[in-house]
């Protein structure tokens, strides 16, 4: 195999550092080939941060701005056919690259090119058309794989329930199973597969996995380490397998992670200016009286998620006015004209965060300075980072408040921009980079190390010298 690339959906550097004893292999691997900072895409959204990963243009050409996509008055989810991009296996195929693809975000319905692939999340189920190419292999899979799945979700709540570590155990067995099934069976030029289960465990205890952090000696802490541990391990021998398998080895992750450490509800921010108006609402006024008699957190662990953000929480189409939160969260703020936009980014500016007085806005941009391309239109006029990336933006309405820290015993986690990028193997010399590579970099790294043309026009360049790759 010319080139494997293993995506580990979150993992961010100083995890390596910490849990060393569970990550021989990518520490050695760290140690033996080209090491960097990995810097995602603004904000780190998992969704635009893979498809600027696989395609090497910013989301303002590749049209991906989230998980969904607005048709007509509904939200419906994105899949591959929204790219307005080239991407990674679009070009291997044009070289006649023989390609395998596991568990690659936003691959379905999977491309149909020489070699094969098992689409990602989104993807519906394994029963969903389009899951695998050539479509025999779906059910060739799922006879050695029985309990394959596309994803695992894990809830807020889980944090407290012991299931929820093994559940991402055994979705992360499936997977390597898969993984090692695929790669015995057919043979390729190219392997590039995605584990999510990083990014689920740092989700629900990114500071019980944190030596920096007080609730790392929390009761309840070490037992989550001890459950997690095997998991890391599990990953860790794969990425060993890989390097031994391939001639180079790309290990890349889409976004980081930081402790989570509050959520800002901007509908109820530009309500309170002037800017947006929120239409009466029998159930967000029941809503409000309910978290004032049961208190948020205990409303939130008694109704369903989906009644919690569908329905008593939902934002459209609740809002209406100069300037509204975008529908999904994360994304920034929309803006009626160049003015409102202005005052909205003036009284960003202006907001102080209460624990230290400090500017809560770490970062603040228009969606010009982030993105250029035909799919700007896209995405808000307004994209900003609160309290160093800690602090969520919301579009939800439940509750009064604009602004709400998270309770000083939760132990989740929130997506940071700063990932991780090794690249090992044939003629790759032991280096550090001194600055972050940009996550639209690996598409022409990928191609250069396979000794492919390198396109020109896209946003990222080769992380490699020519002699090296």
């Amino acid at each position: 195999m010319k080139l494997a690339v293993l995506g580990l959906d979150g993992l961010f550097p100083e995890c390596i550092d910490t849990f060393a004893h569970a990550f021989p292999a990518l520490t050695r691997l760290r140690r033996e080939g080209f090491a960097a900072p990995l810097l995602s895409t603004m904000p780190p959204y998992t969704p635009q941060a893979w498809t600027s990963m696989v395609t090497g243009v910013n989301p303002g050409r590749h049209g991906i701005a989230g998980f969904t996509r607005r048709a007509g008055s509904r939200e419906e989810p994105v899949d591959r056919t929204w790219i307005r991009a080239r991407q990674f296996w679009d070009y291997l195929a044009a070289g006649e690259v023989r390609t395998g693809l596991l568990n690659v975000p936003l691959s379905h319905p999977v491309p149909q090119m020489p070699g094969f692939a098992v689409a990602g999340m989104l993807c519906p189920s394994p029963a969903a058309p389009g899951f695998a190419w050539p479509p025999p292999l779906a059910s060739e899979l799922l006879a050695r794989v029985p309990d394959y799945a596309v994803d695992v979700a894990v809830k807020k709540k889980d944090f407290h329930d012991p299931r929820a570590a093994a559940r991402i155990r055994a979705a992360l067995s499936a997977r390597l199973r898969a993984a090692r099934f695929l790669l015995e069976t057919r043979p390729v030029d190219v392997f590039f597969c995605v584990f999510v289960a990083l990014d689920r465990t740092f989700h629900l205890w990114f500071r019980y996995l944190d030596p920096r952090d007080p609730l790392w000696a929390a009761q309840q802490a070490a037992a989550i380490r001890g459950a997690l541990l095997p998991a890391f391990a599990e990953i860790d021998a794969f990425a060993a397998e890989l390097a031994g398998r391939a001639d180079r080895l790309l290990v890349v992750s889409d976004h980081g992670f930081r402790p989570e450490e509050g959520k800002f509800y901007a509908n109820r921010f530009l309500a309170r200016h002037g800017l947006a108006a929120l239409r009466p609402s029998l159930a967000r006024a029941l809503s409000e009286g309910a978290i004032r008699l049961f208190g948020r957190d205990r409303l939130r662990r008694l109704l369903p998620k989906a009644l919690i953000e569908g329905g008593l929480a939902a934002a459209a189409p609740a809002v209406e006015g100069r300037a509204f939160a975008a529908p999904l969260a994360a994304q920034g703020i929309f803006a009626a004209d160049e003015e409102a936009r202005a005052e909205v980014m003036r009284l960003l500016r202006e907001l102080r965060d209460p624990r230290t007085g400090a500017p809560l806005a770490t970062a603040l941009y228009t969606r010009e300075e982030l993105y250029a391309g035909p799919e700007c239109h896209r995405f808000p006029h307004i994209v900003l980072e609160l309290a160093g990336g800690g602090i969520e933006v919301s579009p939800h309405l439940l509750g009064r408040e604009h602004l709400r820290f998270t309770p000083a015993d939760w132990p989740g986690g929130h997506h940071d921009r700063r990932g991780v990028w090794i690249a090992h193997g044939r003629g790759i010399a032991p280096r550090v980079a001194a600055e972050p590579l940009r996550i639209e970099d690996v598409l022409p790294t990928a191609l250069a190390l396979l000794g492919l043309p390198v396109p020109e026009g896209l946003d990222g360049r080769p992380a490699l010298a020519p002699e090296e790759a």
